[in-house]
């Protein structure tokens, strides 16, 4: 009787493993890996929608259906740098009191399946090195 239950253990470990197998390899080809979907509005004027865009990841690669140019940089860009969108400036930081244009931005959508919301402007220097560090999203400053 011990190596009949001795079977039925090894039987049982090795049905758990291949049920295990089996869901890893399901969710791995499943195809629903978190994406990044993100509306980019431009308003060079500051009022005026001058541009828009969309830009649609899947990890590091790019949609076909994104308009963004260089929508594969963007892609890895976001992949290395997810707080680019998110980051703000804390309330104690100090920033210079210098202008950089009337340019604004809109960026939302989900960004690795999380909701993004986020404004840009050139208002003081910390909104103005904020813009720049997004530049691969928000494109060169047009004056």
């Amino acid at each position: 009787m011990g190596a009949a239950r001795g079977n039925h253990l090894l039987l049982a470990g090795i049905a758990a493993s291949a049920v295990g197998l089996l869901l890893a390899s399901c969710a791995a080809g499943s195809g629903h890996e978190t994406r990044t979907r993100l509306e980019i509005t431009i308003r060079d004027d500051g009022t005026e929608i001058s541009q828009q865009y969309t830009l649609e990841c899947s990890g590091e690669q790019a949609a076909d259906s994104s308009t963004l140019p260089d929508a594969s940089k963007a892609c890895l860009q976001l992949e290395l740098e997810p707080g680019v969108i998110t980051g703000k400036p804390g309330p104690d930081e100090i920033c210079t009191e210098i202008y950089g244009g009337p340019q604004r931005a809109e960026v939302s959508g989900t960004l690795r399946g999380d909701p993004v919301d986020a404004s840009f402007s050139r208002h003081n220097g910390c909104a103005i090195e904020r813009w720049d560090t997004a530049a691969f999203l928000l494109g060169p400053v047009k004056r």
